[in-house]
């Protein structure tokens, strides 16, 4: 009884975290769509316009879109959005851990028996 306990709550951890990951990158992307459309700022209206130099990158680790554009001949980044480290970051061990204690409960008696 208690293998398929802890196989419910590790699995359950692994789908909150995948969730909590999933609405953080999904929510950027939608955030930076609409500002692209929108926004006054002057990187996503050189995004718009198509003007060379400016692009838009996305990082995982902290969650956020970033908008690089060229002014003056330099280059100059904005944030445009971001979503909370601290989510992302229980996400991922939620997600990694529940995904390992699963892994090691129906490896560990294998092992055993080797």
């Amino acid at each position: 009884m208690r293998r398929p306990l802890v196989l419910l709550v590790a699995s359950a951890c692994a789908l909150v975290g995948l969730g909590l990951l999933a609405v953080a990158f999904i929510g950027i992307g939608t955030r930076t769509a609409q500002l692209s459309q929108t926004s006054d700022s002057p990187c996503m209206q050189a995004l718009a316009a198509g003007q060379p130099g400016s692009h838009v990158r996305y990082s995982v680790f902290p969650p956020q879109s970033v908008c690089t554009f060229d002014v003056g001949g330099g280059s100059r980044s904005v944030v445009v959005a971001a979503a909370s480290p601290t989510g992302a970051r229980l996400g991922a061990a939620l997600a990694v851990g529940g995904a390992a204690v699963c892994v090691g409960v129906l490896v560990a008696p294998r092992l055993r028996r080797a």
